[in-house]
């Protein structure tokens, strides 16, 4: 399973019944997501000649800069500490509003968490509402695995190692 740790929200496992499991932090994130897939799909079939119609999803420099990736994180404290520090930082910084996320996978055996990605509000900076600090997470979190589904990862006899 993965989690989302989101400031202002519980931690929120994936069902374990499902073999590819996707989080959704509430059902406006649900709309945000299916918003951005029909302005993807809109611009994509449209001549590029007429104009850009790209979206773009970038974290601030400062969310780059930072080695959250290098850190353990072996209680669910310590990964909502991540969310909640992610969007103080924002505020601090002045790039976006009070809302930090963070995605991990969690090895099975030892328990420890592996952090998959990080997201911050990026609404009035980069001009799009759909980009609450969940829907940037999980944006985030689909780039680097190279895949829209976020499912468990199994070994070769088709054991769960991550949840």
């Amino acid at each position: 399973k993965f989690s989302i740790s989101t400031m202002g929200a519980t931690t929120m496992p994936a069902s374990s019944g499902s073999a590819s499991s996707l989080i959704f932090a509430s059902s406006a994130t649900v709309a945000a997501v299916f918003a951005a897939y029909r302005i993807y799909r809109w611009s994509s079939g449209r001549n590029r000649e007429a104009g850009d119609h790209r979206v773009t999803v970038s974290l601030p420099p400062w969310a780059t800069e930072e080695n959250y990736f290098s850190r353990t994180y072996d209680t669910d404290d310590e990964m909502m500490a991540l969310a909640v520090e992610l969007s103080a930082r924002n505020v601090a910084e002045k790039t976006g509003g009070p809302f930090g996320c963070a995605i991990y996978k969690r090895n099975l055996e030892t328990g420890c968490a592996e952090l998959v990605s990080v997201g911050m509000n990026r609404v009035v900076p980069l001009h799009n509402s759909t980009l609450h600090g969940e829907t940037v997470a999980i944006q985030m979190a689909q780039r680097k695995l190279k895949n829209f589904a976020l499912s468990p990862e199994e070994d070769d006899g088709g054991e769960r190692r991550y949840q």
